[in-house]
């Protein structure tokens, strides 16, 4: 007989010689496709598409300005523009909200005797982070017409 069953190919044909090269080399082909492989391979990739693919941050639109009616005794309306008080404050609304000025249910009532105690606008108009409340008038109360 020619050989035996377990060499025997296809019909009967003797199979070609296997050259086991895993063997040789000591390592099984799931080591060489192995989760750490492809990742090594993949991850380099990713890193250098994904923040040409990904969009920017959105545009932030910042509300518009808001005027504070001229009280009594009043040398005129106040009007507060965000665009300001943001570059200021470090492009974060979260130096002025949620406190000292909450956002959803916005007061609209702002004294002087409060902002000289230290609150609202007097947090940060304390003549150190910014010019104090009792500066210069003008500063404040402008002609009351919003920019626009």
């Amino acid at each position: 007989m020619r050989g035996s069953s377990d060499s025997a190919g296809p019909r009967g044909r003797p199979a070609p010689a296997r050259v086991d090269v895993w063997r040789r080399s000591g390592r099984r082909p799931r080591e060489y496709f192995s989760l750490a492989g492809f990742l090594s391979v993949c991850l380099p990739a990713i890193f250098l598409i994904a923040p040409a693919a990904l969009p920017g941050p959105p545009e932030l639109r910042l509300p518009p300005d808001l005027v504070y009616d001229k009280a009594e005794g009043s040398p005129g309306p106040v009007v507060f523009r965000h665009a300001t008080h943001f570059d200021l404050a470090e492009n974060r609304c979260t130096a002025c909200h949620p406190r000292p000025f909450r956002m959803l249910r916005p007061e609209r009532l702002v004294t002087h005797a409060e902002m000289n105690a230290g609150r609202s606008c007097g947090l940060c108009h304390d003549g150190r982070k910014a010019a104090p409340v009792d500066d210069e008038c003008g500063h404040c109360h402008a002609s009351g017409k919003a920019a626009k």
